[in-house]
């Protein structure tokens, strides 16, 4: 997706939102249909996959993917729809359509590009992400993986390989300590899993298992 795109789309949401409005602000609205209200801490939102919407993670085994030919990719996310940048505005239009609550992602290839080199700059801008997300209202939803990795991690074969311990934690023990994830909703992978609060910062958000992790099969 071209930048030119993701504006427009930033556009014609606001657009949409404005028609929305419009009766309101005229005095000729229809009376508005009684709703059973929703439950007491019912989250309503957007969500959003790293990759896909923050653009040039070039760190990533997806990005690799998409570049070499020939590739299963229809096109390259370039830099999609630049939400690494425009965040803000990303969360001001979630926040105009009445929702709640956001879902995104931290990008491991960012925070870890090469084995054991953790970078403070990119832990300090999903920091900045999450105090902009709160300050818009919006309850953040952290998915820590949403099928990318980085491209170090790929290379020695990702999570498909027999190994004796489990990947290294370091890059979840770096969010926790940096981004203050236990004010947070996180989910370990995307998919549908059962939401859960993270503990509290003197509690480690998780564990390595002590056994190893198994193999995957293939199917």
């Amino acid at each position: 997706m071209s930048g030119g795109d993701a504006i427009a789309r930033r556009a014609l949401i606001q657009g949409a939102v404005g028609a929305a409005a419009a009766p309101v602000l005229l005095g000729n609205a229809p009376a508005p249909a009684r709703r059973k209200p929703a439950p007491k801490g019912f989250l309503w939102g957007a969500a959003i996959s790293a990759h896909q919407s923050e653009g040039n993670n070039t760190n990533s085994d997806a990005w690799l993917a998409e570049n070499i030919e020939p590739t299963l990719f229809k096109e390259r996310s370039g830099d999609a729809c630049d939400s690494y940048h425009r965040y803000d505005q990303d969360f001001g239009l979630a926040q105009q359509l009445g929702l709640n609550c956001y879902r995104l992602g931290i990008e491991w290839a960012r925070i870890e590009p090469s084995e054991g080199h953790f970078s403070n700059a990119e832990l300090d801008h999903y920091a900045r992400v999450l105090t902009a997300c709160r300050a818009r209202g919006l309850a953040p939803v952290v998915t820590l993986s949403h099928f990318t990795v980085p491209l170090w991690f790929a290379k020695r074969g990702g999570f498909e390989v027999g190994i004796s311990s489990p990947p290294s934690t370091k890059p979840i023990s770096a969010c926790s300590c940096r981004c203050s994830p236990s004010r947070e909703r996180v989910q370990s992978c995307n998919g549908r899993h059962r939401r859960q609060r993270s503990p509290q910062p003197d509690r480690p958000n998780f564990r390595a298992s002590p056994s190893p992790i198994p193999r995957l099969r293939p199917r």
